[in-house]
């Protein structure tokens, strides 16, 4: 064995994962397969979203911020989304706060 396979040797024995830190705002999103993400775009194009299955997204990844993610809903959920986009039916700048409350699947919208 040369000196160079022995270095090998000696740090493969030695190696150890590298243990993220929890970030508590991420915590609230614990599903992360079958995640979308997007390149950031120029002002004024659209978002052009792609779907990644072959891996869970990572905290590290997210924190690098060099893409857009989004993440879909698990069976449960700790979290609440909202839908804010100008003219949607499901604006919640235009409902009263008793109808926001009101589950999703009563609404007539």
């Amino acid at each position: 064995m040369n000196g160079t396979d022995m270095a090998i040797a000696q740090l493969a024995t030695h190696f150890r994962c590298v243990r993220e830190r929890g970030d508590h705002f991420l915590a609230l999103f614990p599903h992360r397969f079958d995640y979308i993400w997007a390149e950031y775009p120029n002002p004024g194009e659209n978002v052009e979203w792609k779907t990644e299955s072959r891996h869970p997204l990572s905290d590290r990844l997210i924190q690098q911020g060099s893409y857009l993610y989004g993440v879909r809903f698990g069976a449960e959920t700790r979290y609440c989304l909202l839908d804010i986009d100008a003219g949607s039916l499901g604006n919640v700048l235009d409902m009263g706060i008793d109808e926001v409350k009101q589950p999703a699947q009563t609404r007539s919208d």
